[in-house]
């Protein structure tokens, strides 16, 4: 059997670390290794993590930085740091079903397959609501255009240490950082499996806590796209990149940059659409969206943001 690098990146995670590792290490019949890369922590998180090394030197291995490097270095470190055939991330508020790795890197082998993805619980406010990788893709093989368009999540997918090796890193000092990458997997991807089960929860609450305030940093999804765009292979993905500059653009940053009233910043972002993806309406993904959605994205791109605010307003006092 292969072995399984979980890389568990961690910055003052001390009320939810314990329950993340473990669940990484109920795991059985398989070889793996679990990287803890201390991104900074200021908290008590260096001695937990140093506590798992002691109690369980055989799979724990742990990084740490003095200083908070972000997700992006952190992650490139557990990389680094890796020696099984096949990665995984794990962030620090998340926790993972029994044995699913051993499911997972089974499928994986059996299949001779590079990438495995799988679904998710996403956690809100103590809601469990289900999240799906794949919006256009039975279970089963997928071709490597269906794998672009997955949830670019790294915490849901297994892959091959090989690919990681074909300079895939994760862009530094940026957020969305593995919306840059993770897609780029598929390049050299020979077989991608998708199994449609949630595997993992993913602890949303820390990144609901972040969205409360406008930060500037969530403009880093520009630069994702365009580090992508510019990594991609020019021949295909023309339209998978496309649409999730719809998706990541158009539909969800814009939505918060209007919610904020940043006018400057969703000019700025329109600007990059009209000059690098105007013809996203055209995009056979798009045709497929629900009308209401498109509508209401091409009214921000004809940069009518104001008169959608109205509307909401309004439609917010009608409604109480």
């Amino acid at each position: 059997m292969a072995k399984l690098s979980i890389i568990v990146t961690i910055y003052n995670a001390e009320t939810t670390l314990r329950r993340c590792l473990d669940s990484c290490l109920n795991q059985e019949g398989i070889e793996l290794e679990i990287i803890c890369v201390n991104d900074g922590s200021t908290d008590n998180t260096h001695d937990i993590i140093e506590e798992y090394v002691r109690r369980f030197s055989k799979q724990f291995k742990a990084v740490h930085s003095l200083i908070n490097c972000g997700i992006g270095k952190a992650r490139n470190i557990g990389l680094e740091n890796s020696s099984g055939d096949y990665i995984t991330f794990v962030d620090s508020d998340d926790y993972v079903e029994a044995n699913c790795y051993t499911q997972l890197l089974t499928q994986a082998v059996d299949n001779k397959a590079d990438i495995v993805v799988y679904d998710a619980y996403q956690v809100e406010e103590n809601n469990r609501a289900y999240l799906a990788a794949i919006d256009f893709s039975n279970e089963g093989e997928i071709t490597s255009k269906q794998y672009f368009l997955s949830k670019p999540y790294v915490w849901n997918k297994i892959v091959h240490k090989s690919l990681y090796m074909n300079n895939i890193n994760f862009p530094e000092g940026i957020w969305y950082s593995e919306y840059a990458c993770v897609p780029l997997l598929a390049i050299n991807a020979n077989k991608i499996i998708y199994v449609k089960k949630p595997y993992i929860i993913h602890d949303h609450a820390n990144t609901i806590r972040r969205e409360l305030k406008f930060r500037v940093k969530i403009m880093d999804i520009v630069k994702a796209i365009t580090i992508l765009n510019q990594n991609r292979d020019q021949s295909i993905f023309t339209e998978e990149v496309e649409f999730l500059a719809y998706q990541n653009i158009l539909i969800t940053t814009v939505e918060i940059l209007n919610y904020y009233n940043q006018d400057q910043y969703l000019d700025e972002t329109i600007n990059y659409m009209k000059k690098y993806f105007p013809r996203w309406k055209s995009n056979p993904y798009v045709i497929l969206e629900p009308k209401y959605k498109v509508s209401r994205a091409d009214k921000f791109y004809q940069k009518k943001h104001k008169s959608i605010r109205f509307y909401d307003k309004l439609l917010h006092i009608l409604n109480k």
